[in-house]
């Protein structure tokens, strides 16, 4: 079952996507500003363990209008954020086939990306 409700309001407009596996919530901020709101919640349902084959859940999320020239940053145990490079391992020649595993990196309270140009920034806490 995959299916998808929008609601728009004054305030926030609301998209909620279902599957048998998660629902998503994204909530967008109706108004006018330099730094509009944005906020993204996950809810897992039950794992299918039955093949007992392991399982990794993670979210792919694209910013398009925000060029980050393949840069983002996560915090580190939520003491500072480190610089993430796409596909870069600044000690040694990293190459991959699985690009999420391979660019995984858990997050303990927040990620960013950041427009190089205009500096506009996407937070997800």
């Amino acid at each position: 079952m995959n299916s998808a409700k929008v609601f728009k309001g004054k305030v926030v407009t609301q998209v909620t996507f279902y599957s048998d596996e998660a629902i998503v919530v994204m909530r967008f901020e109706n108004r006018q500003s330099s730094t509009p709101g944005f906020a993204l919640d996950t809810f897992v349902n039950s794992i299918n363990i039955q093949d007992n084959i392991g399982k990794e859940i993670v979210i792919l999320v694209d910013a398009l209008k925000i060029d980050n020239d393949q840069v983002w940053y996560t915090d580190a145990n939520g003491l500072e954020m480190q610089k993430r490079v796409y596909n870069y391992r600044e000690t040694w020649n990293f190459t991959t086939d699985q690009y999420s595993s391979g660019n995984y990196y858990p997050i303990t309270s927040a990620i960013y990306i950041q427009d190089k140009k205009t500096e506009q920034r996407a937070t997800y806490k």
